[in-house]
């Protein structure tokens, strides 16, 4: 028996610092959240979040990145599901 996960758990909650740390280049846990995100996608993890953490992220990112980076966030969400 592995003791891995099996196919239907391999899920991974994104929170809001792992947004921002995605999209702010100047980010300390930019380059990391990069590998991360790459590995996780690789890997075929299934990525999940809730409407919560869409809105504060979208409120870290408006009020620290602009609007543009907001409004593209937002976008690709949307585009995600």
């Amino acid at each position: 028996m592995s003791a891995g996960f099996s196919g239907a758990a391999r899920r991974v909650f994104v929170d809001t610092s792992a947004y921002f740390a995605l999209l702010d280049s100047r980010d300390a846990r930019h380059t990391a959240a990069q590998a991360i995100s790459t590995r996780l996608i690789r890997d075929s993890w299934r990525l999940y979040t809730t409407n919560y953490v869409i809105a504060e992220a979208h409120a870290l990112i408006l009020a620290r990145l602009g609007y543009t980076v907001a409004a593209a966030f937002l976008r690709d969400v949307d585009r995600s599901n």
